[in-house]
């Protein structure tokens, strides 16, 4: 159970779980004292005989968790329901506390909203945000689980740069 030392070393981690489990695994852990949020949002259900608003997941399988991590993980993990923490570059994926303030923001301000995962597709432009290829532009070339790879013109020559998915931005298009 979290002990109730300075919050200043909590933070924000977002946890992988069984699909349709999210309200379940955060009911459980907010039980067991955890700091949890689920962004939820009202849906009309229809079934044979009647229709009902519940509240759904607008991120399937996510649940977000403020904690210290080395503390807790492996209580986390044990949870039922919980699969993993998610990982960005080989590490707990952090998730700031100003963000999880937006998305409670956002969703006070604005009903049916839903959430897609962000895809990167061959032939997009995109712009390198982090790393020593940061603030340079290209074009989508391939795109593998945990890399995209980038056309990068420059001095005359081309450049196929494999980076990790977290690391670009893809570019809106001027269509």
């Amino acid at each position: 159970m979290p002990d109730t030392v300075s919050t200043t070393t909590e933070k924000w981690y977002a946890l992988y779980v069984n699909p349709r489990a999210e309200k379940k695994v955060a009911d459980r852990m907010a039980a067991r004292g955890y700091n949890v949020y689920v962004p939820l949002t009202e849906s009309i259900r229809t079934w044979s005989d009647r229709k009902k608003k519940v509240l759904v997941p607008i991120l399937p399988s996510y649940v977000f968790v403020k904690t210290y991590f080395e503390k807790f993980r492996d209580a986390i993990l044990q949870e039922p329901g919980v699969r993993m923490f998610v990982y960005e570059m080989g590490k707990p994926a952090i998730i700031k506390s100003h963000e999880i303030t937006a998305m409670q923001n956002f969703l006070d301000k604005h009903s049916n909203v839903s959430g897609r995962k962000l895809e990167k597709n061959i032939g997009d432009k995109a712009q390198v945000i982090l790393g020593v290829l940061k603030d340079k532009q290209g074009t989508v070339v391939r795109v593998t689980k945990k890399s995209v790879y980038l056309q990068i013109e420059s001095i005359g020559y081309e450049l196929i740069a494999e980076v990790n998915p977290d690391m670009i931005e893809i570019l809106k298009s001027s269509k």
